[in-house]
C-alpha cells in the first residue's frame, strides 16, 4: 500500500527541482511540518519568519528535526542577524567560484 504523504512530498520535491521557487521551498516545509518529530514547532516558526526575508528558500535537514536548518540567499546580513538571535550556533557558508568559504 502506498503512503499518500510520501507521494505528496515527492511531488513537492520535484517542484523544487523544476522551479527552484521560494514558494516551492515553503510549501515543502509546510508539508514536513505536519509532523513535529521532523520539524519541531520552534524551528518551523523561525523558518516561516525567515521566508519573510528576501531569500530563495530555507528548510530543515535530517530526519530527526533538530540537527540543522539552512537558507539559500544572496545577501545574508539580515537573516544572519535574525538567526543569531534564535539559534545558539550559526555558520554562514558563501559559495565562491571554486567551492565554499565558511565564516563563523
Amino acid at each position: 500500500m502506498k503512503d499518500k504523504k510520501w507521494d505528496r512530498l515527492i511531488k513537492l520535491n520535484n517542484n523544487i527541482l523544476n522551479t527552484r521557487s521560494k514558494h516551492a521551498y515553503e510549501e515543502y516545509l509546510d508539508e514536513l511540518s505536519l509532523d513535529t518529530k521532523i520539524v519541531p514547532k520552534k524551528y518551523y516558526e523561525i523558518l516561516k519568519k525567515t521566508f519573510e526575508f528576501d531569500i530563495h528558500g530555507c528548510g530543515i535537514s535530517g530526519a530527526g528535526g533538530e540537527d540543522a536548518v539552512w537558507c539559500i540567499l544572496d545577501e545574508c546580513e539580515e537573516v544572519e542577524k535574525y538567526w543569531r538571535r534564535q539559534f545558539d550556533h550559526v555558520i554562514v557558508t558563501e559559495i565562491i567560484e571554486n567551492g565554499l568559504e565558511i565564516y563563523e
